[in-house]
């Protein structure tokens, strides 16, 4: 608790209770000589023997009594351990968010991501523990509030390694000929104007109409009577 600095910028995470088998008057004098020294984050363990015994309402008074010694601007987290039977870690999980904690912290076991669903009133779930890269992918996938782990740069290689095998694909190569033909615009194909065909009138000419003077011939009126041609 001495190393606690009041005006330090790093945020620093304060385990109340040490291995939770302490009074809850205990609990809350901790929680608020760590807010008094400048912690951040209280993580609360709750005792191995009121969990055995199934003792659910007095972890609930012990938990409101430390988050009111807390105060406000204090992140609360209730941490258990996975060795209990899921029903037993659900009730705890449940019990969190009543008393509006931001988190409930858990070790990694198979199927502890189903925990966030039963999370409510703002309380998030915090899985730590978590140690390869497929077990973090499933926490992120399935939406978890917090993933602790000790072995980020092991994750972190392996995933970068991952990338590198998908690689980008490759640009298909293209021949010169359809580059070519690619950077001109199409022709438009030359339509030439239609022009109305007219009939070919063939013209009267003497040949083809010979002269009958029977038929064929002039008259106009002069002076009042009819003269012919």
């Amino acid at each position: 608790m001495h190393i606690i600095a009041a005006k330090s910028s790093i945020k620093i995470d304060c385990i109340i209770g040490g291995d939770g088998e302490l009074l809850p008057k205990v609990k809350a004098y901790e929680a608020t000589l760590a807010r008094r020294m400048g912690a951040k984050e209280l993580t609360v363990k709750i005792a191995p023997s009121m969990i055995t015994a199934c003792r659910y309402a007095e972890i609930k008074r012990e938990l409101k009594r430390i988050k009111r010694a807390a105060g406000k601007g204090v992140c609360l987290k209730g941490w258990m351990e996975k060795n209990y039977p899921y029903a037993t870690v659900l009730k705890i999980a449940r019990i969190c968010s009543e008393i509006n904690a931001n988190y409930f912290s858990i070790p990694y076991f198979a199927g502890c991501e189903r925990l966030r669903f039963d999370l409510t009133g703002g309380c998030a779930l915090e899985v730590s523990e978590v140690e390869t890269l497929a077990d973090f992918k499933k926490m992120q996938g399935a939406g978890v509030g917090r993933i602790v782990t000790s072995h980020i740069w092991d994750i972190y290689s392996e995933w970068m390694r991952e990338v590198d095998k998908i690689g980008l694909p490759a640009p298909q190569k293209q021949s010169a000929e359809q580059s070519k033909t690619e950077g001109k615009p199409p022709l438009q194909a030359e339509i030439a104007p239609k022009t109305e065909e007219k009939p070919v009138v063939e013209e009267k000419t003497v040949q083809n109409n010979p002269c009958n003077p029977e038929t064929n011939y002039r008259c106009r009126l002069e002076n009042g009577r009819l003269k012919f041609m």
